[in-house]
């Protein structure tokens, strides 16, 4: 599915907007000369990182780069990498971040620091002679609860696009699902049984969730359209996610266990990748709104949205 940058900040009474009206809560836009996607929250709300091709397009290799949580002028994490980083995703004890990379010649999961140094290849899928295109993509990682695995989204022109599940130090690897269609956007559950996901399984993407041990999937909605990139919140009591079920691509929420929806935001322009910060106050998400892939920050149960980062990049060299 597509995606766009956008941050935003939400209040913890989704459940009030139930059969209200689309109208958006506040809204505060990351403002910032590039191509952004992949927000994800430091584990005490007090950053973002997210994904950014500098030069503001997708041709170019994309970086991490951190902003405050209540928006800025964002930093690059590592500027000395010559390697591409993207879709990162914060450990829960703050230490380390998961990523996708081709660095290896593969897109494969790594790991490293959130202090800076060197990273580590955690999946190996095999690298194919040189010239051959290697059709394995490693990709959309998410940490458990307790930090101790990494779910991501593995695929390949001969391959299913199913979930797998990783050990933090890449000791073992499972197949968490197994379909003959597309599996995506892994989230946990905040307690670690179960992981909600987007699949194609039944024709359009619906949300469908997974018990953590395997077993059959159980499917969350069916509306007319495709939902995706779920995230649980942390609370465990509602699930925020990607719908076309209203005529564009916006961010909605459901409980967790299934339900009525509530529409979120209602701009023509697509927004993607909610993610709850950890005291469930706000969401961010991606958005091309303002007619670039920014990162937004929405606010609930008020109306409003606005942009987080303004000013020019602070790069280092």
């Amino acid at each position: 599915m597509p995606s766009s940058i956008g941050l935003s900040v939400v209040v913890p009474m989704v459940a009030a907007w139930i059969g209200m009206s689309a109208a958006e809560p506040p809204m505060t836009q990351i403002d910032f000369p590039a191509y952004c996607h992949s927000p994800c929250w430091s584990p005490d709300g007090i950053q973002l990182a997210f994904t950014a091709y500098v030069d503001g397009s997708e041709a170019q290799q994309p970086h991490i780069w951190i902003v405050s949580g209540q928006g800025g002028i964002p930093s690059e994490f590592q500027p000395a990498d010559p390697f591409d980083e993207r879709q990162p995703a914060w450990s829960p004890d703050g230490s380390s971040f998961a990523y996708s990379s081709g660095a290896s010649g593969n897109f494969d999961i790594w790991i490293i620091p959130t202090s800076g140094g060197v990273a580590t290849r955690i999946t190996t899928d095999p690298v194919l002679p040189p010239g051959v295109f290697n059709p394995i993509t490693d990709e959309l990682p998410a940490w458990s609860p307790d930090g101790q695995n990494i779910a991501y989204v593995s695929s390949g022109i001969f391959t299913n696009t199913d979930i797998w599940i990783v050990s933090g130090d890449g000791g073992s690897h499972r197949q968490l699902t197994s379909d003959s269609s597309m599996d995506s956007d892994p989230s946990w559950s905040p307690d670690g049984t179960q992981i909600v996901f987007a699949s194609n399984r039944t024709g359009d993407y619906e949300l469908w969730t997974i018990s953590t041990s395997g077993g059959t999937a159980i499917r969350l909605t069916d509306a007319a359209g495709n939902d995706y990139n779920p995230a649980w919140s942390p609370s465990g009591t509602q699930i925020a996610f990607v719908s076309q079920r209203g005529g564009s691509n916006d961010v909605w929420s459901m409980p967790a266990g299934g339900g009525m929806a509530t529409q979120l935001t209602s701009d023509p322009g697509g927004d993607f990748e909610p993610k709850w910060s950890p005291d469930e106050q706000k969401i961010a998400f991606v958005s091309d709104r303002s007619g670039k892939s920014q990162v937004w920050i929405m606010s609930l149960p008020s109306v409003s949205v606005h942009r987080a980062t303004w000013g020019r990049l602070k790069r280092s060299y």
